[in-house]
């Protein structure tokens, strides 16, 4: 019977992660595995999907842009968005995230599972090896770092404009 099924562990071995995140992958995608009694001499219950689910699952995080064995996404010839995100607006409006992302979107909607009112401020067409250098730039003036990326920035509007006056200096992409 284990030889209609494939095991959540053998996905995560064959996509390069551990077994808790794709459990939480395969979940997120609407698949429900099942468990089964797994082949090692202990017998001890697994999650599995069913050969058709694994495929189809593995065709969706391909589609995604994840490449085997990885554990990650394909840079797509790393060009995604510098942002600036409001992490609470309403209780700080000074508190910004500044990083890199290939979607902005997507970035805060995973923001907003613990801070619901998170904001986008700005974006800037950016490639991943300027992120640094463009985060250093733009807090340079009226910025503490708190941690993690995250800044009290007293003077967004200056914030931007520094944005602004960085990526004007940077190829166009």
């Amino acid at each position: 019977m284990s030889e209609d099924f494939v095991t959540v562990a053998a996905l995560a071995r064959e996509w390069g992660i551990d077994r808790s995140h794709a459990r939480r992958y395969v979940l997120g995608k609407g698949f429900n595995p099942v468990r089964i009694r797994g082949n090692d001499p202990t017998h001890q219950t697994v999650n599995a999907l069913s050969l058709a689910d694994a495929e189809l699952v593995r065709e969706i995080r391909a589609n995604e842009g994840y490449t085997a064995g990885s554990g990650s996404r394909a840079l797509d010839n790393g060009v995604g968005v510098l942002y600036v995100v409001q992490t609470v607006p309403d209780l700080d409006p000074s508190r910004v995230k500044l990083g890199y992302a290939t979607d902005a979107n997507q970035r805060v909607r995973s923001y907003r599972t613990l801070s619901p009112t998170a904001a986008i401020v700005k974006t800037w067409p950016c490639r991943v090896t300027w992120e640094l250098a463009a985060i250093d730039s733009l807090t340079a003036e009226n910025c503490t770092p708190i941690g993690g990326e995250v800044y009290s920035c007293s003077d967004l509007n200056r914030l931007v404009q520094r944005g602004e006056a960085f990526f004007a200096c940077m190829p166009s992409l």
